[in-house]
């Protein structure tokens, strides 16, 4: 498997979307929570929407990113919400206890 690196101006572009926490080893782009969620939210109320174009929709270039990112991402996170809840996404919320 060929992994995907990006360059430093495909970086520049990926940080300037307020949605972007960081890219970690040039290759993982970290969403912001809100990010994450309105992404399912979007799914759920839009299911004719794409990814891409869910994506397109919350400011990013999608040329930079391969074809299924974006499809990929929405699944694994709606995925995610239907088992855990939003409790998945804002662990925050609950207190600590062991």
């Amino acid at each position: 498997m060929k992994l995907r690196y990006y360059t430093e101006k495909e970086i520049a572009t990926l940080n300037s979307n307020m949605f972007v926490n960081s890219i970690k080893y040039k290759r993982t782009i970290e969403y912001d929570v809100v990010f994450k969620l309105w992404c399912i939210m979007m799914r759920l109320k839009f299911p004719e929407l794409t990814g891409k174009q869910i994506f397109e929709r919350a400011g990013f270039d999608t040329s930079i990113l391969h074809d299924n990112l974006p499809y990929r991402r929405i699944g694994e996170w709606l995925k995610n919400y239907r088992r855990f809840g939003i409790n998945y996404f804002l662990p925050e919320l609950e207190p600590y206890h062991s």
